[in-house]
């Protein structure tokens, strides 16, 4: 049975996936209208094509598109076939007020790494931190913006784990300092120290 849906791209937009002989181009949909039903929710689609018109396909395919699909209901499962790119870069009010709000920014703020912000696009959350005295990018993750417990709490450790090994790094070399200046005002002997050691 073919049934004609429309749906909006998500933020990453359309990818070639295949073999030798078998490609498909690939995209999730954020939101659909099926059977004058509108749902919102991720739904991979994949569409069948020669492997030297997929590259094609992902250059009409982008992020955040209104498409217009004809797909096989016949052909059960996780994933949607679908049998012809019908139309896309449509104007469509709901789908577009769905899109305006998966493009606002999430951001989070971390207690160490301050503010970062999602990139839906790639899922990750990226900002700048102070790592060993110099900012450095930070990048986080998660597919979830909004399950950041378990990334964050990584990324705590291995921060406390640096400062700690810092920490640990400098008091060493300050009992060094202090044997070697004991050493030298004892005036027994003469030492010279490589500082790389």
């Amino acid at each position: 049975m073919i049934n004609t849906i429309r749906g909006l791209v998500d933020a990453h937009g359309s990818a070639g996936v295949g073999t030798k002989n078998e490609w498909r181009c690939v995209f999730n949909l954020a939101a659909w209208r099926e059977f004058d039903a509108l749902t919102t929710g991720s739904r991979r689609c994949e569409l069948p094509a020669e492997k030297s018109a997929v590259r094609g396909l992902m250059a009409r395919v982008k992020a955040y598109d209104i498409v217009d699909l004809e797909i096989d209901l016949s052909v059960a499962g996780l994933v949607t076939k679908v049998t012809r790119l019908l139309a896309t870069g449509l104007n469509d009010p709901e789908l577009e007020n769905i899109a305006s709000a998966l493009r606002k920014p999430i951001t989070a703020t971390h207690p160490v790494l301050g503010l970062l912000e999602y990139q839906r696009e790639c899922g990750r959350y990226v900002g700048r931190a102070q790592w060993q005295g110099k900012q450095i990018d930070v990048a986080l993750f998660a597919s979830d913006p909004a399950s950041t417990e378990p990334v964050f709490q990584l990324a705590t450790r291995v921060f406390a784990a640096q400062r700690d090994w810092s920490e640990r790094e400098w008091n060493l070399a300050g009992r060094r300092r202090n044997r070697l200046h004991r050493r030298g005002s004892s005036g027994t002997h003469h030492t010279s120290v490589n500082p790389l050691r």
